[in-house]
């Protein structure tokens, strides 16, 4: 697919996707993953080429969802970091339409940020942050408050950094409904055994979730 090619319907979505989706529905062996990968490529292409905007453009992440996770939790780490950019170029464009996404993606992106593995960790966080920041969603917080119970540090300090970035990005207003979700944190993690979490929870507290 050529880089400026722009599509605006969607038959043409369609027309781009078809042909990725075998590759997309493939079982990762030694064998499949490359092209597994350079589908997911595709797509990333075909998101930032005007695709996130077409109508039929969520129904066929759904489609394809499988296979962006399986590649996001993959030890290849060329593969979870090609499964990472596609996300990375959704939040963006998709903004508050990432709801129904939400549920599919945030899991394993929150798996992945217990992992030892700290480029795969890295990645995650940002693809969180970025999911935070552009797409505003209220619903996120539930995934991050769970996410604070697990016992890996590095998730907790993740997901409260995400709480962080999601407060400031959202503002009060959109988190309304979860504001007494955002203060219990504030009050339960405030004296954590991690400098970092405790850190994060002084940060949350002086953000404008009242503003």
């Amino acid at each position: 697919m050529h880089p400026d090619v722009c599509i605006s319907s969607d038959a043409e979505l369609e027309a781009y996707v078809a042909p990725l989706l075998p590759k997309l529905a493939l079982t990762e062996t030694e064998n499949s993953w490359a092209k597994i990968d350079a589908a997911l490529i595709q797509l990333r292409v075909i998101t930032k080429s005007g695709g996130a905007r077409v109508p039929s453009y969520i129904d066929i992440i759904r489609d394809v969802a499988p296979c962006i996770t399986q590649s996001l939790l993959s030890e290849r780490t060329k593969l979870s970091g090609t499964a990472s950019d596609v996300l990375n170029s959704m939040a963006p464009r998709l903004g508050e339409q990432f709801v129904s996404l939400l549920p599919v993606f945030m899991p394993p992106l929150l798996q992945l940020c217990s992992r030892t593995n700290k480029v795969a960790l890295k990645r995650a966080e940002k693809s969180i942050h970025l999911i935070c920041r552009h797409c505003k969603l209220a619903q996120t917080v539930p995934y991050l408050v769970h996410a604070l119970h697990d016992k890996a540090p590095a998730l907790r300090v993740v997901a409260l950094g995400a709480l962080v970035e999601l407060v400031d990005a959202s503002g009060a207003e959109r988190l309304q409904k979860r504001v007494g979700d955002i203060e219990y944190v504030v009050r339960q993690y405030a004296r954590d055994a991690n400098s970092e979490v405790r850190a994060m929870c002084r940060a949350l507290s002086w953000s404008r979730l009242h503003a």
